[in-house]
């Protein structure tokens, strides 16, 4: 039986993939030798590409839908584009889903951090407490990725037990190479011959930046430097300002690598 699959890839429709857009186009990559399965990625960004492998099986279809900023591509332009392409079944791999579920719908949550940190107004609380929670009751499966989040989802959701999946993300033939490539020339004349350690976490106050300039700032080493990765133009600009004097000129912030 041929299977085709509405695939939510907005985090494959940016400049720069991360994490969660390994994720997805590991997906995609991975199923090409399943010949009875055909995608539909679906992008909501008409400035940027979406980058998916170049197969004969999977199709794209970036759109934008009015009222993007209430979520309501999501709510009610994601379901009727994957009507319009008669999908089989809507995979949404960022952790949210759609309330409205025309379709059987399957949704990977990743961990529960978005609802533990959120701290926006009336309108975000209803959508994460309210109508994501009402989504996920309606919704056919829900896939996360280690026992450690099957275990903080269920202790959200006690109710998700019997429709909870634990599928551990795999690691990507890239990392398994020989190749060692370089470090950019930018960030080699920065470092020059002085040792260096590397953190990267971004600016989110979980990943512990603060934690790593500690470390460094308390090393023995006064020539030692850290390599900052993750930081936007903002962030990168408000991180450095904030720097403790001592540190000014050990710590280097990264381009995207």
């Amino acid at each position: 039986m041929a299977l085709k699959v509405g695939l939510v890839g907005r985090c494959l429709n940016t400049p720069h993939i991360r994490g969660m857009g390994k994720y997805v186009y590991e997906i995609l990559q991975q199923s090409r030798a399943c010949s009875d399965l055909s995608w539909v990625v679906f992008g909501d960004d008409l400035r940027y590409p979406l980058s998916v492998p170049t197969a004969a099986h999977i199709a794209t279809d970036v759109f934008s839908f009015r009222g993007d900023r209430l979520f309501l591509w999501e709510q009610i332009g994601l379901p009727l584009r994957a009507g319009r392409h008669e999908v089989n079944l809507v995979h949404c791999t960022e952790g949210t889903l759609s309330l409205w579920q025309p379709r059987p719908t399957v949704v990977t949550v990743h961990d529960t951090l978005m609802w533990q940190e959120h701290a926006g107004g009336r309108i975000e609380a209803f959508y994460l407490d309210t109508l994501l929670p009402a989504a996920l009751k309606r919704c056919a499966a829900v896939i996360t990725i280690s026992e450690s989040s099957r275990s903080d989802i269920l202790a959200k959701w006690p109710w998700l037990e019997t429709r909870l999946h634990v599928i551990p993300q795999g690691i990507s033939a890239e990392y398994f190479a020989d190749e060692r490539l370089p470090v950019p020339d930018i960030l080699q004349l920065e470092i020059g011959d002085a040792p260096y350690v590397v953190y990267f976490g971004g600016p989110m106050e979980r990943k512990r930046f603060s934690w790593a300039l500690d470390v460094v700032a308390h090393c023995k080493h006064a020539t030692l430097k850290l390599i900052a990765c993750g930081f936007g133009v903002d962030a990168r600009r408000a991180a450095e300002e904030a720097l403790p004097e001592a540190l000014r000129g050990r710590v280097i912030f990264a381009p995207f690598l």
